[in-house]
Order: C-alpha cells, then structure tokens, then sequence
C-alpha cells in the first residue's frame, strides 16, 4: 500500500487540474546519483537495414506543438490497395481555433488531400480513427465544443471513399456522445458531471455479419471528469456501438441507426472511489469482436486489492455486450540493491526498497496479434523507498513489451531496449549488470560509485513535463508476424540539460527517432534503427532527411505493408517543432508551431524472420563474407546462386540508407564476384565505420556486415 500512498502524495504536489485538451499528471520525486562518465545502452544486436520510400513530407502546418494525432490509438491507417488516412488537429495560425483535419496519402507516397472534418469553426481535437474493412472508407470520431460552457461532445464523420476510389465525400458529423445534454441521450452516466472526451474508434465484424454482412463500429470516449478525494483524474470509459452495413454508408443512414451505449463496472467503481485508482491503457479490437482494455494502474492508499496489481487488463469477447472480465498482476520486480566500491548502497545509501516498474507509460497503442495475445510497449524504471518518500532514477529506465497471453491468462514482458543477455526471461534490464552474471558490470574510476546504463526514453528531458511527453505506438503484420515500435530517445538531451555532460551539448534539442522490429510476434526484437537530426553523431545515427528538424509525437501506421522479399514499409507520422519543447501544452518554447509531417521507410525482416522455409531454389543460394574484412581499400564480395537469375548486391551504411549499388542484372549459374572500392554512388569516398552489404535474388534476401578501416 506504501507505493500508492507515496504516489499519490507526490502527484498532490505536481498536478494541476486536468483540462478537456490534457490529460492529467506529475512525476515522483526525481533522486539524485553519483556523477561520472555516462555509460549508455549497449549495441547487442544488429540493427535492421532500411531505407526511405517516401521522404519526410509536410502534411500540415500547424501552431498546435502537441500531440497532433490520439492519444491511444492510432491516428493513421492503410488501406488494402496501400493508400492511407491520417487524421490529427492543428492550428492554421497561432490565434486560430485548433481544427480537425483528415488527409489522404495516395499509395505512391504523394499527398491527394487534406480535408477538415467539422463544419464550423469550433475548438475540437484528437480524433480516433479506424477503417471499414469491406469498403476501405474511415470512420472517425472526435471531441468539439458544444456551446454550453467548457463541455466538449463527442461526433462521429465518415469519409466515402469507396464511391470514387478517392478521398473528399466527407459525411455531416454527427453528435454520439452528447456531453452537455445527457437528457437527450439513452444512457445514465454514473455522475451527473461525466465528460467523456478523447474518442477512439474501432470496427469488427457484427454478430449478424455471416448472414447480412454488417459490421459492428465502436467509439470509446475517457472521461475526463474526476471524482476521488483529491479530485485525481480516474477515467473510466463509455463505449457506444451500432451496426452497418454497406447501404447504411452509401445512403447517409448512419444517423438512423439505433446506438447502444455502455460503461463498464469496474471502471466506473475506480472513478468514484474516493481513495483514487487510475488506469493508464490503450484499446484493441479483433475483427471477430474481441475487446481488450489493456495497460496498466496506479492509486492511493487504499488500493482495491491486497497485493496492489498494477498490470491489468479488462476483457470481452462478445463484440462488447455482457460482462467483462478483469485479470491484473503485480508487475513490479524486486532486485537485491548492489553496492558500490565502498560498500555502500547504490543509487542511494539510504535506500530501502528497490525495484522496477511502469513509468511515463500512458500514451501507448495496443495491438491483437493472431495467437490471441495482445502487446503493447512501455517504460519501466528503477524506483525506491528511501525512509516514507517513494523516489525514482528516470533515467534508469528501459523499454519492455507487455503481453497478456488470453489462451493462458498468463502476463509477460520481455526486454525490448536495452536488452540483457537473455531478453526474453521476464527479469528487467538490470542496467548496473548487463550480462547477468550476478557481478556489478562497471565502476566510476574516481569514485568506484556503481557506473550502470542510463536511459530515457520521453522526447522531452524535463521530468516535470514527462507525462505528457512520453508516446509509443506499434504497428503489425499478422500474415508475417510481423510487429514494429516506435519511440523518442531522449537520453542524450536529458544528460546534457539535467546534469551538464559537456559531451551531449550537440544533444540539448536532439530527440532521436527509434524503430524496433520484430519477426515471431513480439518474442524477441531488433536492435533499433535510430534517426536524428544531428550532423555531428558519432554513431552514424545522423539521417539528412530530417536535417534542421525536431520530429517528435511518432506514430505508426496500423499496418506494416508486405512488400514482398521480407521487406515491410512502415508509415510514420511525426510532428516537426520549429522550436524545442511544446508551447501549447506546457508553455516551453516559442509559439512559432511546426508541421503535421508523413514519411514512409522500407525495413528488411529477413534477419527475424521465424519461418525457416523458402524455395528450393533458393536453398543454394549463398552469400560469401568479404575478404579482407576489415578492408582498405578495396574488398571482394563473392555469392553463388544455383542457376542464371536476375539479382542485386548493394552496400548500406549504418542507417539501412543505400550507399553503392554494385551489381544489378542477370547473375551468372554458379559463383560471382564484385570488387567495391568503399565510394558511394557519385564516386567519393566513404568514410571509415561499419557498412552492410545485401544479396537479393529470386525473393531470396541475404545480409553480411563489413567494416572500412581507413
């Protein structure tokens, strides 16, 4: 009970009263530790090549600086033939009302339209979105202003796509959650004073679908209005849903349909407990109508069960009508506190309890893979007791992929980044043991002060503002089992302006992008590509695409695209800042605002792949290491395939970015051999580092790494 007790006095101290457009939080108590030369996370494994399909591309301009898509969903789909919607807000100017705006990507990567979704110029927000799979049109749902005082309602919008095979046939919106006049509505919420914002919208088949073909649509709203003790936000959700059927959209019936709406119990009990208890979670439908409310709780002092789980998740698998289940476990790991030279405690002489569990996770998306397992990724980080006063190190902290397992009812996390020496153990990154050999990995040289791994993995180093800062998403490909994150890397920037590492000062506005990857369904992932906008990285993370830019607010498309050979396209949208920090949300930076931006990469995921079966033909294709290896200033690539076939071999720096082709045509039966002379494309040279090269001949992709000394 000490846990919550502690949280909830600190988040007293932090918190400001949750407004309709933010949601609600505060940090715990920062600690201080042993300063020295930062240890960061360890390269374990090899990082997947990828390159770029559509190049970062401005959507729309925009003085909103914050959060342009949902909170937790996903604000951007794929349709069958490649083509996506993106749906965000924005600001035209930094006077005008925020809008909602839906934008169409044709599917070779170029911007068909942009379109607002409202009819009027009110303040309205975070639309959810989600796409009809028998007609490929979006249906959405946002938040807008009502005109009765500060109360927003909840609208639905449709676009039909389908008639014309192209974007623009918007619908009139219309009004499904009436928050300001619940009189008219064919609900009692459980508090007269119940606000339910943040839409999130998803589709399944209907229960009739086998006989009529309709589909079953379900928008999901918060509330935003708390009733604990100390007025600490809870929101618990109101689901509304009706079914549809082709005709309903090509006629304009929507407005006639009959709507059901729901709460579920057990989140309207942890909304009006005095003591507080919120959840923090994402949402996710499977097309045969299963439900999952997923994620994870905090609460005060008298938390609802004796053993205060904080892993849960709410179940239903009858297209959300009868009850819900509740599954939850304590998710917190309990580690022997190590010491460091001098035998004292380490990160804190006076420290009583150390342990990991979640922080900043509260913008996730959560995602059904096709063993019946639903996943989503967070951070945890090292936490302890010292006397009464809970503390945490944020940069002691790591990415971890949450499972629950419905055909076990079993929790799993497994490492995602940094990763140990056995990621998939279910013990956390201990960032001080990195092997797991039970021995502390590495000391300060002066103070012999335990020198453990730091991580930070929020776009924005002020801890303050942390909770609103922190996002992940994921997207999938059930067909391959597929599965990819998204997050910003903040640990550079956050070592500079927290504690002055002179070494980080290129670093003290550089967010990095981070993408990992992962083949057998989220088990075990990929080192991460890393993207960022500085020149001067001695890692080789810099990617020119996004020079002068500060992406953060990442998302990804639902769906990672199979574009045949192993390779995956993922679409990424991200907000670019003009200046560093959000000034809509938390008043840090200018108010010059930035840009709504989409690109598009291809990632290969044939080094993950789970399925050892190919082509016979296939089989005897090779590909040789390079000799000599390392090289200056020529090396020899040698493959062999097993008769006269069309293949490429090209060389590929650190990013996945192409640098030289170096053989594109017909292969001869038998061995062949290039000479690369470590020039790019133009002709000039490359510099010294570590370089990949990639066979691709009849589906068949092959990768070796190769390092250029010079």
């Amino acid at each position: 009970m000490k846990r919550f007790l502690g949280i909830a006095v600190l988040l007293f101290l932090f918190c400001s009263m949750l407004i309709a457009d933010a949601m609600q939080a505060g940090p715990l108590k920062e600690a201080q530790f042993d300063e020295g030369t930062p240890r960061t996370a360890p390269k374990t494994r090899e990082v997947p090549v990828w390159s770029f399909i559509t190049y970062p591309t401005t959507v729309q301009s925009s003085y909103f600086d914050y959060m342009p898509g949902s909170y937790n969903a996903t604000p951007m789909h794929v349709q069958d033939n490649g083509g996506v919607y993106l749906a965000f807000h924005g600001k035209e100017t930094a006077a005008a009302e925020r809008r909602s705006y839906l934008t169409y990507i044709n599917p070779d990567g170029t911007i068909n339209a942009t379109n607002y979704i409202g009819q009027s110029e009110l303040y309205e927000g975070y639309v959810g979105l989600d796409l009809d799979p028998e007609t490929q049109d979006p249906l959405y749902a946002w938040h807008i202003e009502s005109g009765v005082g500060d109360i927003y309602n909840v609208v639905f919008g449709m676009d039909v796509w389908h008639l014309l095979s192209s974007p623009g046939l918007l619908s009139t919106p219309q009004t499904i959650i009436a928050n300001s006049d619940w009189d008219s509505m064919p609900i009692e919420p459980p508090f007269d004073d119940d606000e339910f914002l943040w839409p999130y919208t998803y589709v399944s088949k209907a229960p009739s679908y086998e006989v009529d073909g309709k589909r079953r649509l379900y928008i999901l709203a918060n509330n935003h209005t708390a009733h604990s003790d100390g007025d600490y936000p809870s929101e618990n959700v109101m689901i509304a849903y009706c079914d549809f059927s082709t005709s309903d959209i090509e006629t304009g019936n929507f407005p006639n349909l009959e709507w059901t709406y729901i709460t579920i119990p057990l989140m309207d009990e942890w909304n009006a407990d005095p003591d507080w208890i919120r959840p923090f979670f994402s949402s996710a439908c499977t097309w045969d109508g299963k439900f999952a409310i997923f994620g994870n709780l905090t609460g005060g002092e008298d938390y609802f069960l004796e053993d205060d789980p904080d892993f849960f998740v709410l179940l239903n698998d009858n297209f959300c009508e009868g009850d819900w289940e509740f599954h939850a476990v304590n998710s917190e790991y309990y580690q022997v506190t190590p010491q460091n030279q001098d035998g004292t405690y380490w990160p804190n002489e006076d420290i009583m309890d150390s342990f990991f569990s979640f922080t900043y996770a509260g913008h996730m998306t959560a995602v059904w893979d096709n063993e019946g397992r639903i996943h989503f990724q967070a951070p945890y980080s090292l936490q302890g007791w010292i006397g009464d006063e809970l503390k945490y190190w944020p940069d002691y902290c790591q990415m971890r992929n949450f499972i629950y397992d419905t055909n076990t009812e079993e929790f799993h996390n497994y490492d995602l980044y940094p990763q140990s020496a056995n990621p998939t153990d279910e013990i956390p990154f201990l960032p001080w043991d990195v092997n797991e050999d039970g021995e502390v990995d590495e000391y300060y040289e002066e103070s012999g002060g335990v020198n453990a791994v730091r991580y930070y993995p929020v776009f924005y180093y002020d801890t303050d503002q942390a909770f609103h800062e922190n996002n992940y998403k994921v997207a999938y490909n059930e067909d391959n089992n597929w599965m990819a994150a998204i997050w910003s890397d903040g640990t550079k920037e956050y070592l500079y302006n927290q504690y002055a590492f002179d070494e980080y000062a290129d670093w003290a506005s550089t967010p990095e992008v981070m993408i990992a990857i992962s083949g057998d369904n989220g088990n075990t992932w990929s080192e991460p590509i890393v993207m960022n906008a500085n020149p001067t990285d001695p890692d080789g993370n810099y990617v020119e695409e996004l020079d002068g830019q500060i992406p953060c607010y990442l998302y990804l498309g639902d769906k990672i695209e199979d574009l045949g050979d192993g390779h995956g396209k993922l679409h990424i949208m991200y907000f670019n800042d003009n200046s560093f920090g959000s000034y809509a949300q938390n008043n840090i930076g200018d108010n010059n605002g930035g840009a709504v931006t989409y690109m598009a990469i291809d990632v290969d995921f044939n080094p993950w792949e789970t399925d050892d079966e190919a082509p016979s033909v296939s089989q005897a294709i090779s590909l040789n290491q390079n000799f000599p290896n390392p090289f200056n200033p020529e090396t020899t690539i040698g493959f062999s395939v097993p008769s006269d076939m069309n293949a490429e071999l090209a060389v590929y720096n650190v990013r996945g970015q192409k640098i030289k082709t170096l053989f594109d045509g017909r292969a001869q039966k038998g061995n062949n051999s290039v000479t690369w002379n470590g020039t790019d494309e133009s002709g000039k040279n490359v510099s010294s580092g570590v370089y990949f090269y990639r066979l691709n001949a009849d589906s068949k992709v092959m990768t070796q790494k190769m390092v250029l000394m010079k």
